[in-house]
């Protein structure tokens, strides 16, 4: 299956030793994996590992979910077979001490519960569940141990010492690294010298069932936007790496010149909504924009939209960008990240500068004033996500990688697991 597969960077893999067969259930011949993971809160991360777990091989794979805190589940309990809270509240504004203790109860819990599990296979996801993570596998002697990288270290390590000693640590014991874009990937291995044949790219999955290019007039009229409207939005949490103030910044700069355009904006707030808010208010646009403070059902307002835009400073690989081209739209994006890895400028969208509003503005008179350019990059946006960023691609790369390291003995692979970019037809 996965020999036609071109091989971009390879490479042989220095595998650990065949497990032995008293590590196995006679009973259960499946491997066993174990995802570890903060919380299943509503976050790009999170959505990946439910999509993962709903799909992957329950013939092959015995999985556990090992969170540290239910205080912010954002999915349903009986998703996942077997789910383990480590610690029931959360202990984020805790003093020091406190969160210390707490880290610490975390990890011998983690060691337990994998010890209980008897895990073959553990992926750990962001820097504190890796970091316990490899302290658990090295004391159980777990065959295989694998650190998921979904930021930029470059930005989010930026200043912080103990997040990036977090960061670096687990990286000493781990088997292989998976990242969700091959930025974040290369990342790894010039700046954490972590060997780059065991440096993995899984790019995200997108539901093409559930995002579509159906557009949806109903919800776009109860949300008071004109029938000749254009109307541009942005699904993103309010943060400040979002960069919510230059969409708006760029929103004035087009409503200017096209009377007709207007804003979507959907996102939790994480401390810059209220700037937003009175930016909006002070520049006397009120009437163009249209706030949502989150949804469940994002699909439903991709089809009330005429283009998405991204304006933020830093990405990892943005779901809200595969969302939006499965959802048929052109998408104007700022090249940081693995965006550029997605979006191929001038075909299925427009890559700007960061911080650069005055082209995310150009850009937008552009697509606003050509249709046909809109649609055409709207359908080939949607092709690429159903020929290389399906669920089902992203969770077959997983079984692969999983299987694959745990199988033992050298192999020779490629780096980029699913997703290969292949040029776009006109």
């Amino acid at each position: 299956m996965w020999e036609d597969r071109p091989v971009l960077r390879g490479g042989i893999v220095q595998l650990p030793p065949r497990v032995s067969s008293k590590a196995v259930d006679r009973e259960d011949r499946r491997i066993r994996l174990a995802i570890v993971v903060h919380s299943m809160m509503r976050g790009g991360a999170e959505r990946q590992i439910f999509e993962l777990l709903r799909g992957i091989h329950r013939t092959r794979f015995n999985t556990s979910l090992i969170v540290f805190n239910s205080a912010q589940n954002a999915y349903p309990a009986e998703a996942f077979t077997d789910c383990k809270v480590l610690l029931k509240q959360e202990t984020g504004s805790a003093s020091f001490l406190r969160r210390s203790f707490s880290l610490l109860v975390a990890c011998y819990r983690l060691t337990v519960a994998l010890k209980e599990c008897k895990a073959q296979v553990v992926h750990a996801y962001l820097p504190t569940p890796s970091a316990l993570s490899a302290i658990a596998c090295l004391l159980l002697r777990v065959p295989v141990f694998i650190v998921g990288r979904r930021n930029m270290a470059s930005f989010h390590r930026r200043g912080k010492r103990l997040l990036e000693w977090a960061d670096r640590f687990p990286l000493r014991y781990a088997t292989a690294i998976a990242s969700n874009c091959e930025a974040i990937t290369k990342e790894i291995v010039e700046i954490d010298r972590f060997p780059a044949q065991r440096a993995f790219t899984i790019y995200n999955g997108v539901d093409t069932d559930r995002f579509t290019a159906v557009r949806n007039p109903r919800l776009r009229a109860e949300l008071g936007f004109p029938v000749s409207g254009f109307v541009f939005g942005i699904v993103a949490s309010f943060h400040k790496r979002k960069r919510h103030i230059d969409f708006v910044h760029a929103a004035k700069e087009i409503s200017d010149q096209i009377p007709h355009a207007r804003f979507l904006m959907i996102g939790e707030d994480r401390g810059t909504l209220r700037e937003i808010r009175q930016y909006i208010q002070t520049h006397s646009i009120t009437g163009r924009f249209v706030i949502l403070e989150g949804t469940a059902e994002p699909e439903e307002y991709y089809r009330c939209m005429d283009c998405y835009i991204s304006t933020s400073e830093i990405e990892g690989l943005s779901n809200s960008i595969l969302e939006a081209m499965a959802s048929g739209l052109p998408v104007i994006a700022t090249n940081v990240g693995g965006s550029a890895e997605i979006v191929r400028h001038g075909e299925s969208g427009i890559l700007v500068s960061p911080f650069a509003h005055a082209e995310v503005a150009h850009s937008a008179r552009l697509l606003a004033k050509d249709l046909d350019l809109c649609a055409r990059m709207g359908r080939r946006g949607r092709a690429l996500v159903e020929s290389k960023f399906s669920l089902r691609s992203m969770v077959e790369a997983h079984e692969h990688l999983y299987e694959m390291l745990l199988s033992g003995g050298p192999r020779a692979c490629c780096s980029i697991l699913n997703g290969v970019p292949d040029p776009i037809e006109k």
